[in-house]
């Protein structure tokens, strides 16, 4: 080596040797500086100017450490403290590695790694709603914000491990107060460049177990994210201590584990999608927030899956929901409030209608909703309805429910299939398809073994009856369709209902079935066909299998079935009646809706009347009633076939036949009701307390036919009373004041028999018209003309006219004249037909019997030839001197024989006076030829012609003797 070189050597190796020295010295200094002053500045810097910005509010920093060869800081255990001491934040370590050379390269803020270990956070909202950690962010000055470009920032790994956020919202009635530990989040390679995808992670967990766990991407330009999520174990007791009294129910128990994945979307325009594969919901309860004792809502589980949200689609899709072993109790509180109501939000009162503003120029499209398929598994409904007393209970248990292809589309059908048991022993199942928009069903609906006694406390609440059993069936295919263009929804219901062992009772009336006022062993409606639009109604058959009914009057003249029907609370006003079709319209009422009933039949039916206002009470029965009516319509051109067959108390015969258009009754009935056999004795309280006797012995047949045409009455009752005897007479002051024996005795025949004829004659509309009324005026007038002109009824009925009741002689005479043996043989006939009568027969004489008498007297003592006039003259001349004592003296003039016999003959008869006895001869020789007469007749025993001298002399208008005759 050259010296040149070596020298060159030595001068380049101590030059270097300076810059070397120079070089560490500055690298000394670099470190000095680094590892020293800038932690110590930067420590003293912060704790000394917090306070100052931050409003008194002070840090400490445990350990502040900095290397300025790898760019990295280490800060541990820093803590804020708020203004009072509490601690606001702070955190165990924090790790910032820079990379300036990659930050220049870049031309980024680039971080190699961020790592906060155990931070801790105590977030509290305060009473006013404003956040602790808000006063930490500078105040904005005045005037509009300026955006600011996004800066370039690069993280290659950013790490939150063993966090803590405590949380306190103090806004609320009672604090709300919780932590979540640990919190653990991770960000790689983040970027702020557009459209970079900056992978994330975060999970975390409360006090309580509850575990929340995210991760995904997202981007800063433009903002935007997507990614998964799961929730695990999350108590609604958690959620329902936060939100509080924002919450109308208190959700008292359940957990929540949920997992899905989210897109988010800033711009364009905000778009979030939601899917979320399950949701799950166990052991959930809701109760009333001030209620206490067991929550009337609790579910098992509710599990949702396939759940999906679009924004910007404007749907919600749910793949399945299904419940299991729900529990809800609902009542009714007796002021008809719903306890469930408590659990949703108050309704708030209307408030005046905003000014109209012009519409917006897009009207946004309607949300979709679709759930592809809901169920319903073991779920039970308590129902109590305390609005009654006793209290209505049901229970609905259990529930077997499902639901497919629910949509809003308007062409969605809604597979529809539940069963529920109803009270252990009802059973209720529908199955068909609805369509939501518009509103449309198809529905087959099956109820069996449904109890009606459960419905008693509502029975018991409207009326004084007692439902004690019967069981309800129904078959029925309903179908509806709301259809808002036409106003009035169109509904058609076909199918079958059934009645089975239905017996109800009167309360108070007795015990066991002498109660009943109504039951039977089985109603059956077949074949029911009932429509809405067009209003319509058809029934097939209506079968009543030993039907009973019980009518009873009772001692103070009211009936049981009205007793039955509670009268209204005292000042309770009518419910107001819809004005007549023709005020509000001005067009011609709807008709009725057209009615059909094809038939109707009854098996074995029976009922039963008893009036207990009588003393003693009365009382009656049908059995074996059978039959039934064919065709009723309510068409007033049809005309229902009526049949019906049945006995009084057993043995005596009833049937009810005819034709009549039984809706609209009054406008065409031809009705015929025939009773026979039936025991007079049965009616005892009625004859003993009208007629005066009781009944000892009778049978009664009717046959009654009713004719109306167009509201015109047409009556006509057969009536026929065999052997009709009365007994002991029972002093009734409600008795007619009519000779009742009489009158019977004048209707029997020869036979016993009574055979009346009652016609009736009115209309309904006459005002007056009262059909029980006219009959009793018919039979009462017929009663009062046969007893008060009894031989004009037999007269009509055997010949001889009314005279019947007299005869006549010739005065001072006891022979009967031709015309009064005629009259005398037809009265013998009528009392041989009607062998109850009696008759009396008077001794009767009048005054000019005593002439006639005397003329007889005298007529002896003279000749018999009237030409002999000497012969009569002597005669009466003798007489006269026995009854004056001396001769007679003839007035002048008087010297022919002929004109003495016309002066002394007057004076002689005048002289003469026949007895009282002989008078009474011959009253009893005229009562003996009317007795022998009648008595000539076999039939007529001797015992039923009286004579009789209780009777007053009755003049003829010709003069003759008149014997009035008397019946009994």
């Amino acid at each position: 080596m050259s010296r040149v070189t070596k020298q060159s050597l030595l001068a380049w190796a101590k030059g270097h040797r300076v810059a070397i020295a120079a070089t560490a010295g500055v690298v000394a200094l670099y470190a000095l500086l680094g590892f020293l002053l800038v932690p110590y500045v930067a420590r003293n810097e912060i704790i000394r100017l917090v306070p100052q910005q931050l409003g008194g509010r002070r840090i400490a920093i445990g350990r502040l450490a900095f290397n300025p060869f790898t760019c990295t800081v280490h800060v541990d255990d820093l803590r804020l403290d708020d203004t009072d001491g509490k601690p606001l934040l702070g955190f165990k370590s924090l790790l910032v590695n820079a990379e300036p050379i990659a930050s220049l390269f870049t031309r980024s803020i680039f971080l190699k790694e961020l790592r906060l270990t155990a931070p801790d956070v105590d977030l509290v909202v305060e009473p006013d709603g404003s956040l602790n950690l808000a006063k930490l962010a500078p105040a904005t000055g005045p005037g509009p914000a300026t955006a600011t470009p996004i800066p370039r920032i690069r993280v290659t790994r950013l790490a939150v491990e063993e966090g803590r956020v405590g949380f306190e919202d103090r806004s609320r009635s009672e604090p709300f107060v919780t932590e979540l530990r640990p919190i653990r989040f991770s960000l790689s390679h983040f970027r702020t460049e557009p459209n970079y995808e900056n992978a994330y992670g975060f999970s975390a967990t409360s006090k309580a177990g509850e575990q929340f766990d995210w991760k995904g991407r997202f981007t800063v330009q433009p903002l935007g994210s997507d990614g998964e999520f799961s929730v695990k174990s999350l108590q609604v007791g958690t959620i329902d201590a936060y939100l509080q009294d924002q919450l109308p129910a208190q959700l008292r128990t359940g957990l929540i584990d949920l997992n899905g994945s989210y897109r988010l979307a800033l711009t364009p325009t905000l778009d979030l999608g939601i899917q979320v594969p399950s949701f799950d919901l166990r052991d959930f309860s809701a109760a009333p927030r001030t209620a206490s004792g067991a929550p009337p809502v609790s579910v098992v589980r509710l599990a949702l899956a396939g759940i999906g949200f679009s924004l910007a689609r404007r749907s919600i899709s749910l793949q399945s929901v299904n419940i299991e072993g729900a529990a809800i109790d609902m009542v009714r509180k007796a002021d008809g409030s719903l306890n469930l109501l408590e659990l949703l939000p108050a309704s708030r009162p209307a408030t005046q209608a905003p000014p109209e503003v012009a519409a917006p120029a897009a009207v946004p499209a309607p949300w979709h909703v679709a759930v592809a398929h809901a169920a319903i598994r073991d779920a039970a409904v308590q129902v109590e309805d305390d609005g009654v007393k006793p209290a209505a209970k049901f229970e609905l248990k259990p529930i077997q429910a499902s639901a497919e292809g629910y949509s809003t589309d308007p062409s969605a059908q809604v597979q529809l299939n539940a069963d529920v048991t109803l009270n252990g022993t009802g059973h209720v199942h529908a199955q068909g398809t609805v369509a939501p928009q518009p509103l449309a069903a198809q529905v087959m609906l099956q109820l069996a073994g449904i109890g009606l006694p459960a419905l008693q406390p509502y029975i018991a609440a409207a009326s004084n009856a007692t439902l004690h059993s019967g069981v309800l069936g129904v078959q029925a295919d309903v179908a509806y369709a709301a259809r808002p263009a036409q106003g009035q929804p169109q509904l058609r219901v076909r199918g079958d209902v059934r009645v089975d062992n239905l017996r109800a009772s009167g309360n108070g009336e007795g015990r066991g079935h002498d109660s009943d006022f109504a039951r039977w062993k089985q109603l059956a409606i077949s074949g029911i066909d009932f429509t809405l639009a067009p209003d319509r109604l058809s029934i097939e058959r209506i079968a009543l299998a030993q039907p009973y009914g019980r009518v009873v009057i009772n001692p103070d003249r009211t009936l049981n079935v009205a007793q039955i029907m509670k009268p209204a609370p005292a000042g309770a006003k009518p419910a107001p009646q819809p004005a007549p079709a023709a005020s509000r319209d001005h067009t011609r009422p709807a008709p009725p809706m057209p009615i059909v009933v094809k038939q109707i039949g009854i098996a074995d039916g029976s009922a039963f009347f008893a009036d207990r206002s009588l003393q003693p009470a009365f009382s009656a029965g049908i059995v074996r009633l059978s039959g039934g009516i064919d065709g009723l319509s309510s068409d007033p051109a049809s005309r229902a076939k009526i049949q019906l067959n049945g006995e009084v108390d057993r043995f005596s015969p009833v049937v009810i036949s005819g034709t009549s258009s039984l809706l609209a009754a009054t406008d065409s009935t031809d009705v015929k009701l025939s009773f026979r056999n039936m025991e007079l004795t049965t009616f005892n309280p009625y004859s003993g307390k009208f007629a005066g006797y009781n009944i000892s012995k009778g049978k009664l047949t009717t046959e009654l036919s009713y004719r109306i045409d167009h509201r015109q009455l047409e009556a006509e009752h057969h009536v026929v009373v065999d052997q009709l005897e009365f007994g002991a007479a029972t002093d009734s002051k409600d008795a007619v004041s009519l000779p009742v024996k009489l009158a019977v005795a004048l209707l029997k025949d020869r036979n016993g028999v009574i055979d009346l004829d009652l016609p009736v004659r009115g209309s309904l509309d006459d005002p007056d018209f009262k059909y029980g009324k006219l009959v009793w005026k018919v039979l009462g007038n017929l009663l009062e003309k046969i007893v008060t002109a009894p031989f004009a009824l037999l007269g009509s009925l055997f010949g001889g006219g009314a005279d019947l009741s007299y005869v006549d002689f010739a005065p001072g005479s006891a022979a009967l004249t031709p015309e009064a043996a005629d009259k005398l043989g037809n009265l013998a006939k009528a009392l041989a037909e009607r062998p109850q009568l009696k008759l009396d027969v008077p001794i009767s004489v009048i005054d000019a019997d005593r002439g006639a008498l005397a003329a007889a007297l005298l007529a002896k003592r003279l000749p018999a030839d009237p030409a002999d006039i000497g012969g009569r003259l002597g005669a009466l001349e003798g007489i006269y001197r026995e009854q004056n004592q001396q001769a007679v003296k003839y007035p002048d003039g008087t010297d022919q024989p002929e004109a003495k016999l016309a002066y002394i003959e007057p004076l002689v008869r005048a002289a003469i006076q026949p007895s009282a006895d002989e008078l009474q001869q011959l009253g009893r020789r005229r009562a003996q030829a009317v007795q022998a007469t009648l008595l000539a007749r076999p039939e007529i025993a001797a015992e039923r012609v009286f004579i009789t001298t209780d009777a007053q002399p009755t003049p003829a208008a010709d003069g003759s003797a008149r014997m009035t005759l008397k019946l009994e």
